[in-house]
């Protein structure tokens, strides 16, 4: 099995699995054999959609509200990358574009991924960034709030 074999290297390697939307029911084998797993299908720069690909933001908050509270440190549930800032060469959904988010909706983007703990991979491309965009990432009230978070007592992370 890959995680078997990754972990017989004696080496810091993150198994990362994208299963599509990983079943709940499931956590324990995914933290078994994997450090991070996909909670749902992808999520792009749309607030919301009618159909299963891709999905909107707004569809996000059911699916983190089944997955909330299972991230542990070396185990982590993954909301998906963050449609942020110039998508492209290729993006997986679409032409080449900045985001269609408005900042409003970055804004709630980030929040929910810092509160879900999920892990932050920009889906951008880093340097075409925007100054608004390198802002919103770099802000550190939200690295404050999520390092707050980490140390309040009851918190399943630790």
């Amino acid at each position: 099995m890959m995680s078997e074999a990754l972990r017989s290297t004696r080496r810091p390697i993150v198994l990362s699995l994208s299963p599509g939307p990983a079943p709940v029911e499931k956590l324990d084998e995914l933290r078994q054999y994997a450090q991070m797993w996909r909670i749902s299908d992808d999520v792009w720069d749309l607030w919301h959609s009618t159909v299963q690909f891709p999905q909107g933001l707004l569809e996000q908050f059911a699916t983190i509200t089944k997955w909330a509270g299972v991230s542990r440190p070396g185990h982590w549930a993954d909301a998906d990358m963050l449609p942020l800032g110039r998508l492209g060469p290729n993006p997986g959904w679409g032409d080449p574009r900045d985001t269609r988010l408005s900042h409003d909706e970055q804004r709630t983007l980030v929040t929910l991924w810092c509160i879900f703990h999920s892990p932050l991979m920009i889906g951008g491309t880093l340097p075409s960034l925007d100054d608004w965009t390198l802002s919103l990432l770099t802000n550190p009230r939200y690295w404050r709030s999520t390092s707050a978070q980490r140390e309040s007592p009851g918190n399943h992370q630790r």
